[in-house]
Order: structure tokens, then sequence, then C-alpha cells
């Protein structure tokens, strides 16, 4: 899978997030960003998540969202999020047994790791 670009995610993103960008505070921008950079340029993660918190105008939950994913847990703020998790899970379970232990493999080698190690 292709990642976007940083100015292709922030599009993207907004495009699902708001929609009436023109309206948009800079404390959401700020977020926003933050957000995309959690998503790493996975297109479908910035579309769900996108799309999921569009009608939420609480920057707290906002907040909480991006917690949550960059400590890799499921969201949750009172709201039902498994439509979300069931379609981040979609690439994975399109993966054959050897991609899939690949993928498992590559995510468990990182664990350990200091994020700051990669910047």
């Amino acid at each position: 899978m292709a990642l976007l670009e940083e100015e292709q995610t922030r599009e993207l993103f907004m495009f699902h997030a708001f929609r009436d960008a023109n309206h948009v505070t800079n404390d959401f921008k700020n977020i926003s960003m933050e957000i995309t950079k959690a998503c790493g340029g996975l297109p479908l993660s910035l579309e769900i998540l996108g799309c999921y918190l569009c009608d939420i105008h609480d920057l707290e939950i906002w907040k909480e969202a991006l917690h949550e994913l960059k400590a890799g847990r499921n969201i949750t703020w009172g709201y039902d999020n498994e439509l979300l998790w069931k379609t981040l899970k979609i690439s994975y379970d399109q993966l054959n047994e050897e991609l899939r232990d690949m993928f498992l493999d590559i995510a468990c080698f990182f664990i350990s790791f200091k994020k700051n190690m990669f910047c």
C-alpha cells in the first residue's frame, strides 16, 4: 500500500473530518495535523478516523482520540467504535498467511524500541 505525502494526508483527513473547512478553528487544525502524523500516511485510517470525528465538535474528545491512536488502543468516548476498528482491520484480514506473519513480525519487532530512535 502506498503511503500519502504529508500534504495529501492533511487534505484527505480534512475532507472527511470537516464539512466546511472554512470555519475550522486553529485548535482543530493543529490536532488534525497531529492525527494525520499518527495515522502515518495510511489512506484508509485517515478516511475512517476523519469520518468518525466529523460530527464531534469537542476538542477534548479529539485529543483523547489522538492519545488512544498513538497508544494503539481503541478510541472510546462513549460512542460505539467497533466499526472503526473493523474497517481499519480490513487490510490485515485481506493478507495471506505469509504476509500476515511478516506484518506481525515487523510490528512486534519494534515494540521495545523507543520512538525517538527513529526521528
